[in-house]
Parts: structure tokens; sequence; C-alpha cells
């Protein structure tokens, strides 16, 4: 028996809606830091973490996949990334290389979906790292008043090394992908070459064929007009 599948509708307003709780949960961690109440925004932030988990498995399971969810949920994370990492750049500059780190996977991906047209799905790495980030931001929140906070350096670092080497891996994905859509444009170029070196040839045989049956009427043509001729001959003789 076929198993049944959940409504894709639903689906998909499930996941999207996870994303939109992440999306719109800056908002209350922003109200949180600005009211000088660090750990709560460390507590929400969180809280807010795990829905980047939890639409991912809800897009696979709930039949929830869509390129715009797919969109929407990569969109969210940076966003999200990017607004957290400038607020702890208050605390701890250090926080800079994150930014970086994040803007140069992002100007990665952006220069092979836009430029080359090429997309480059997330990856092992990729995912851990998106998660080793979130921790990262939350941690640092909550140990930020206490005598632990010297081991957020140590993340930050840790995090940046991280984001280069996924920086790398996309490169690499990207110029492989590169070359797939340069070789699949150059097999198509020849099959397009080969498709008209056929048509060329058909033509050529149907041209033959004409000039054959064109030089075959002409003969028949002839031999009709000779064998008239022969017999006016002969009927004058008699």
């Amino acid at each position: 028996m076929k198993k049944q599948e959940f409504p894709r509708k639903l689906g998909l307003i499930i996941t999207n809606s996870i994303t939109l709780v992440r999306f719109l949960g800056i908002i209350p961690i922003i109200s949180a830091f600005a009211g000088g109440n660090v750990f709560l925004a460390g507590i929400i932030t969180s809280i807010v973490g795990l829905t980047d988990k939890l639409d991912g498995i809800c897009a696979r399971k709930l039949n929830g996949y869509s390129k715009f969810g797919a969109l929407f949920d990569a969109t969210t994370d940076k966003i999200f990334a990017l607004i957290l990492n400038t607020l702890l750049t208050t605390i701890n500059p250090l926080f800079w290389f994150n930014i970086v780190g994040e803007l140069q996977i992002g100007s990665v991906n952006l220069y092979y979906l836009w430029g080359k047209n090429i997309k480059n799905n997330s990856t092992k790495l990729g995912k851990i790292k998106t998660v080793t980030l979130f921790s990262e931001y939350a941690l640092s929140l909550l140990l930020i008043n206490t005598p632990l906070n010297f081991l957020i350096p140590a993340m930050i670092i840790g995090n940046f090394a991280l984001q280069q080497k996924v920086c790398n891996e996309y490169i690499k994905i990207g110029i492989k992908e590169k070359q797939k859509f340069e070789e699949n444009k150059l097999n198509k170029n020849i099959e397009n070459v080969e498709e008209v070196e056929k048509e060329f040839v058909l033509e050529k045989e149907q041209n033959e064929k004409l000039e054959y049956l064109k030089r075959l009427r002409n003969d028949i043509v002839e031999h009709k007009d000779n064998k008239e001729k022969l017999l006016t001959k002969q009927k004058k003789k008699i």
C-alpha cells in the first residue's frame, strides 16, 4: 500500500511559518539586548536558533520543501547572523571576524548564483557551521557577564576558521559545478552541430536523388525521342 503524503499546502505553511518565527525572533532579541538584559537575549536566541533545525525537519517530513522556502530559510539565517553579530560587536570587537566570514560565504554563493547561474547547495560542513555559529551567539550572550566569558574569543576564532573552510569548500563546489555547466553547454553545442550535419547530409542525399531522377527522366525522354525518330525513318523507307 502506497504511503500517504502529508498535505503539501499544510506542509509549506508549517515549514515557512517556523522560518518566519526565526525571522521575527530577532525583534525580542534586539529589545532585550537594548534593555540591558543580555542573559534574556541569550535565552531567546537559544530558543529561536532551534527553529533552524526544525524547519528543515518539517520540510523533509511534512512535504514542505519549496524553492521559496529554501531561499527564505537561507536569507533568514544570514540576516539573523549579521544582526546578532552586529549587536555582539558592541560587547567584543572580535565578532567582526564572524561578520567577515558570513559576508565571504554569502559573496561566493551570490557570485555563482547570479554571476554564473550556478546554485551552491548547502553542505554538511556548512550546516555544522550554522549550528556552531548560532550556539556561539547564544553562549556568548549567556556567558558575557560570568567568569566563563574568557571562552568567547576562542569560540569566535574557532568559528571564523570554520567559516573559512566552508567558504573554500563552496568555492571548490562552485568551480566543479561551473565546469559541469560548461561541459553540458559544450555537449549541447556538439549535439546541435551533429544535428545540422545530419540535416545537411540528408539534404545532400535528397538533392542527389533528385538529380538522379532528373537524369533518368531525361534519359527516358531521349530514348523515347530516339525511338520515335527511328520509327519515323522506317516508315519513310516503306
